[in-house]
């Protein structure tokens, strides 16, 4: 059966994601399987379009559909890669390929190395990304206004509570990132991290190796245990033994779904500290991250995190730690603003 083509043309998110549930829904009243989808024209697969498309795909495989992309450009197929999704979508380079089920060419040794070194860049950033700010995503379709388990609401009450009087902190942090998969790099780098209720929270970065450029100014959501009942669906998932103790385990799923099928939070009952969080992603990679805390001024802070990556096409290990932690600071907003104009 000849699937049904459209081309995306650039736009916002929104039109994007209206572009795809149009496609997807004339597909399917036409009784037809495969919908194949043209990227050249699309400015950038940042996260909104990478999660429009995953939306597509859902929808076309409950009815028993797939969804196909195309596109020549090596920005695009590169990013495919780096994200796992070649192995979630068929990607071909022409539509002729794209109908009759075709393969890509293969790629020559030097344009391989030339990706790695250029995957090494973004992954240096996806993997900062996670040890500071786990949990941040954006996308589209999810779980809308259906309730949390009220026993893991009080749980996440009580890891609130933990530190009620914090407003803000400021400390050191130092991050050392080894990948495990080519090109075996070990970035270092050192800056100050800001947080300030509510949820904002940045981090500045000096000496950033070439091949990270673009991290000197970072900021995200740092995932406040207080929002989480906004952004996910939380469960009781009964108790796990983590590093030799019995803890209990919330599964998290989110109401905008993204890239992540879903996150396993591990709490430390006795101090209510956040020991372990578990991402896992439609593509099978997984990210695992574990915290180490210490009482500063009487609050139990954050001290340590340690990762272990292993998603699609990169595998690593990175550690952060926090120093010279000062609490209840007054932190000019302006820190924050600053780093999220220079990032849009």
């Amino acid at each position: 059966m000849k699937p049904v083509f459209v081309d995306l043309l650039s736009g916002s998110p929104e039109a994007l994601r209206a572009q795809l549930i149009e496609a997807t829904r004339s597909t399917l009243g036409q009784g037809k399987a495969t919908l194949v989808v043209g990227l050249d024209a699309v400015r950038s697969l940042d996260d909104p379009a990478i999660a429009a498309m995953i939306v597509a795909l859902r929808t076309m495989r409950a009815a028993g559909g797939a969804v196909r992309l195309v596109t020549r450009r090596q920005d695009h197929r590169d990013r495919l890669v780096l994200t796992g999704l070649d192995q979630v979508f068929e990607v071909f380079a022409s539509d002729e390929e794209a109908e009759h089920d075709g393969t890509l060419q293969h790629e020559s040794p030097a344009a391989r190395v030339r990706f790695a070194i250029r995957a090494a860049s973004s992954a240096v950033a996806l993997l900062i990304g996670f040890v500071l700010w786990p949990g941040a995503t954006t996308a589209q379709d999810g779980a809308g206004a259906v309730p949390s388990d009220p026993a893991a609401l009080v749980a996440l009450a009580k890891v609130v509570q933990r530190n009620p009087n914090l407003e803000s902190f400021e400390a050191n942090v130092q991050v050392d990132v080894k990948m495990l998969s080519f090109p075996f790099l070990q970035p270092k780098l050192e800056g100050k991290t800001y947080f300030k209720r509510p949820g904002n929270f940045e981090v500045v970065f000096a000496r950033v190796p070439w091949y990270a450029k673009g991290l000197e100014h970072l900021y995200a959501d740092i995932g406040d245990p207080s929002t989480w009942d906004h952004r996910f669906v939380v469960m009781v998932d009964g108790e796990h033994l983590i590093n030799g103790r019995r803890e209990l385990a919330l599964r998290m799923i989110q109401r905008v779904r993204g890239m992540i099928d879903h996150e396993e939070v591990y709490i430390d009952e006795p101090s209510w500290t956040i020991s372990q969080l578990e991402y896992h992603y439609y593509n099978g990679g997984t990210i695992s991250l574990q915290q180490g805390f210490a009482l500063v001024n009487g609050y139990a802070m954050v001290t340590s995190q340690s990762a272990t990556i292993a998603i699609p096409h990169v595998r690593a290990v990175a550690m952060a730690t926090y120093s010279g932690i000062r609490t209840n600071v007054a932190i000019d907003d302006a820190v924050f603003v600053k780093n999220k104009q220079a990032n849009q």
